[in-house]
């Protein structure tokens, strides 16, 4: 096995079959006390790779290699775009790790991860979709967020920096006390793990970043872990309600579209590049907020 993962790797091939093989063969080291053997072999990875990383968006550059200064901008001007309306917005998941651990980006890691805490307490499932909904409706009008990507109707939205960076942004509010953070988060931490907000290094995290690390990673998140993969169906079953409710709403859209998300549709069906259409979206952004 250790033979085809290489090959894989080297030739850049099957990042959904090779994740998962080294996934079972980390925990057939583990399993057997060969943590280190196990090490030694995925130091060969990194090696065959080279400045690539493998995630389970494929083979992509790792932050490290981009210039994080110009990065951290863009995101920080994102972050004030989102704010404009009363949401408050942190790190979370690969990038509050990162930070937390090791005090910047995590070597392996490849995007930006910022969830997005959405105003009053206590709304229902559709409330909380709409509530989203709108707030996405707005960066997409101000050309902030992807048009490519939205038109996947996914419950977290993606921008791209003018590096190629991919931004994720994920919802997250509070419901009687409790805090939701999609989409690793059901409610298991109170609402004092997300506010108020602090700062960490000058960027926004959660009020106990510890809290939220523990809950998307396991009690094994200090230590680095290069083929790690998150479980999105388990995800998606959790916050089934809200899933449901977004997918009815994009779907009510779909059918009785206008505006900037009618334009999303159409620029998707057609295949359209992000940025010629993210910058349609801006220059003509007053009249698509009328219509």
């Amino acid at each position: 096995m250790e033979r085809e993962i290489l090959e894989a790797l080297a030739a850049r091939t099957e990042p959904a079959v090779v994740l998962p093989r080294l996934r079972w063969l980390q925990k057939a080291r583990e399993q057997r006390g060969q943590e280190e053997r196990f090490l030694s072999f995925w130091e060969k990875c990194r090696v065959v790779m080279g400045p690539a990383v493998v995630t389970r968006h494929g083979y992509s550059t790792p932050l490290a290699e981009h210039d994080l200064v110009a990065v951290m901008g863009e995101v920080t001007e994102l972050i004030a775009a989102i704010e404009v309306d009363g949401s408050q917005v942190v790190l979370i998941s690969g990038s509050l790790l990162g930070l937390v651990r090791e005090g910047g980006p995590i070597a392996y890691d490849d995007d930006i991860d910022l969830a997005v805490l959405l105003p009053g307490d206590d709304l229902t499932a559709r409330e909380r979709a709409i509530q989203w909904s709108q707030l996405r409706g707005r960066l997409l009008t101000a050309g902030r967020i992807d048009v490519d990507y939205e038109a996947f109707h996914r419950l977290h939205a993606r921008m791209f920096t003018s590096q190629g960076v991919a931004v994720d942004l994920f919802p997250a509010w509070v419901d009687e006390g409790r805090a939701f953070v999609f989409p690793h988060t059901f409610g298991t931490l109170g609402s004092s793990a997300l506010r108020p907000v602090a700062t960490l290094q000058g960027l926004p995290v959660p009020a106990d970043p510890t809290a939220l690390l523990l809950s998307n990673y396991g009690p094994g998140w200090p230590r680095p872990d290069p083929v790690w993969t998150f479980d999105w169906r388990e995800a998606r079953h959790r916050f089934g309600a809200v899933v449901a409710a977004w997918n009815d709403i994009t779907t009510d859209r779909h059918e009785n579209g206008s505006g900037a998300r009618r334009l999303v549709l159409h620029c998707g069906a057609i295949k359209t590049g992000s940025t010629v259409v993210q910058r349609a979206l801006y220059e003509n952004r007053e009249e698509l907020a009328q219509s």
